[in-house]
């Protein structure tokens, strides 16, 4: 269903502002039926702020560690585990990630295990890594969240994501 949005002002001769009154609908553009009244647009402007923020973070993240006002940050496979530490993390944009593991027996993947169900994302920024054991270094430049998985051990949780905010203190003061 495509819907449209219509505002019809009660007054056509007032000028807009916070004084104007008048109702925006939600209309089925194909039947023209209102499906929804909202009596002022301001509470259009609170909904779509509500409906463009983040629902529920990927690969099984609740609770993201802040490291907003660190440049870089590493990630490392946790002793004796199969789980990453830390798994969740907040970031600013233009961070710089690294993770340690042996990529060997703990291959990193960027992309979202859903259902059990581990997905490869071919753009994630933090690609695939199979082998070696050299640091991998991603440098995070865009807003977003990016999940990412080990290929071998995700069904027992080794899996996490980074979401990128913008920069916590743009103006470089800390």
């Amino acid at each position: 269903m495509f819907i449209q949005l219509q505002y019809a002002r009660s007054n056509r001769d007032r000028a807009p502002g916070p004084a104007a009154s008048g109702t925006l609908e939600c209309v089925d553009a194909h039947d023209e039926k209102p499906a929804m009244t909202i009596p002022h647009p301001r509470v259009l402007a609170v909904i779509l702020v509500f409906l463009s923020s983040p629902v529920a973070a990927l690969n099984n993240c609740s609770d993201f560690i802040d490291l907003r006002s660190r440049r870089n940050i590493t990630i490392n496979t946790a002793p004796g585990q199969n789980r990453y530490s830390p798994s969740c993390v907040r970031v600013a944009v233009d961070t710089s990630v690294t993770f340690n593991s042996d990529f060997t027996t703990h291959p990193l993947y960027g992309g979202l295990v859903s259902g059990g169900v581990a997905t490869i994302d071919p753009a994630s920024p933090i690609g695939a890594h199979n082998s070696g054991t050299a640091p991998v270094i991603v440098t995070l430049t865009a807003l977003g969240e990016f999940p990412y998985f080990c290929d071998f051990h995700y069904t027992q949780g080794m899996l996490g994501s980074i979401v990128v905010d913008p920069a916590f203190f743009d103006d470089g003061f800390e």
